[in-house]
């Protein structure tokens, strides 16, 4: 007489009032996790988002920096510590010359893939590594230009050229590794003309 009945799967009738408390509620994405989830996706032939492109583009942040401290150089060795103004010129003259080498050299030194000794070529490629090793060789010598072991006229005019031209060899070292990644990684102008626009604002 008080056996349970199975219940039935009636749908005629509408669902309770407590129907609605079990179905989650919709998700309501705001305009900054529309904006977020934006910028992180894929676009383009290389299938990177504009996040990752910006990452590439903020590599050259510390490099700009660089290239910004070594720049007044010669005009401080002069004026502030006293360097003979004629070797400058003539040292000046000669890092002129050794900047486009520098260029050639570590260009070929790259694209035989040197450092994959150290930095294997399937998890870091032919460029990152230079871009990384040579980016902290740029920033010490950079670090240390303005502070000679000497100012006696001989070694201070030695110390200009010796850090120079180190911070010149980085700094060169940096500028292909990245150009030579932005070729290989963004073939098209399309994807390379944005990564050009985000390079304008990290720089």
């Amino acid at each position: 007489l008080f056996q349970r009945q199975p219940l039935s799967a009636d749908t005629s009738h509408p669902p309770g009032p407590m129907a609605d408390l079990a179905a989650p509620p919709p998700v309501r994405r705001n305009c900054c996790s529309r904006l977020i989830a934006k910028l992180n996706e894929p676009h383009g032939h290389s299938g990177h988002s504009y996040f990752r492109k910006f990452r590439f583009a903020l590599s050259l942040f510390s490099l700009f920096h660089i290239l910004a401290i070594i720049g007044s150089a010669k005009d401080v060795y002069l004026e502030k510590f006293g360097a003979d103004a004629t070797a400058i010129g003539c040292l000046f003259s000669v890092i002129s010359f050794w900047s486009p080498l520098t260029e050639f050299l570590v260009g070929h030194l790259q694209d035989r893939g040197c450092l994959s000794r150290f930095f294997p070529l399937d998890r870091w490629g032919k460029r990152a590594p230079f871009l990384l090793t040579h980016c902290i060789i740029a920033a010490v010598a950079a670090s240390v230009v303005y502070m000679p072991p000497s100012d006696a006229s001989g070694p201070l005019e030695v110390w200009f050229v010796l850090m120079l031209m180190l911070s010149y060899w980085g700094a060169a070292s940096c500028v292909i590794a990245f150009e030579s990644a932005r070729q290989e990684i963004y073939p098209y102008k399309e994807e390379r003309i944005v990564v050009e626009g985000l390079c304008k604002y990290t720089c």
